[in-house]
């Protein structure tokens, strides 16, 4: 052996280039990371908040309020939800009127009989009823109870046909 060289470097230099690229990964990635929370933030508010509404709304609809509107947010699929929601509380305001006017009617068209058959039932309980006077309104009785009968079974028929019970042949 002629000689031996030995060469010494300090690397305290790397140590520090490597904890200063170790410490730019790491802020980088933070900052990666709380932008993405941000945005993802931003794109749930932007998909739950019309969502939120919309529930509401149907909770109140559930409830027997259908003169609730809900607000369009965007033309999606929620857009288009919110839209369906209205246009039914629409159709159910407008049943509903359908309804009550309905049972309005009916309920008219069976007083009047009834009212009849009530006013000849007190006037027959008078023991000096005349005896014609008592046929004409056991006969008077007796039709009005048969066409109350016979709107009993329109109803009840009616009934069926909307349940689908009944089909009706034309």
């Amino acid at each position: 052996i002629v000689g031996v060289l030995r060469f010494i470097t300090s690397l305290s230099g790397v140590n520090d280039t490597m904890n200063v690229i170790i410490l730019n990964f790491i802020v980088f990635g933070l900052g990666i990371l709380f932008l993405t929370a941000f945005i993802s933030q931003i794109i749930g508010k932007r998909i739950i908040g019309p969502i939120e509404e919309l529930t509401k709304a149907a909770e109140t609809m559930a409830k027997g309020n259908y003169n609730i509107i809900t607000k369009k947010f965007y033309e999606d699929e929620i857009g288009q939800l919110s839209d369906t929601l209205n246009h039914m509380a629409t159709e159910i305001k407008k049943k509903e009127s359908l309804k009550n006017d309905f049972i309005s009617s009916v309920s008219h068209e069976l007083r009047t009989p009834l009212t009849s058959i009530k006013g000849w039932a007190i006037t027959l309980q008078d023991p000096q009823t005349d005896p014609k006077l008592l046929k004409d309104g056991l006969e008077i009785i007796t039709n009005e109870s048969d066409r109350l009968t016979s709107m009993v079974d329109e109803l009840l028929d009616f009934s069926k046909f909307v349940s689908g019970k009944i089909t009706l042949d034309k």
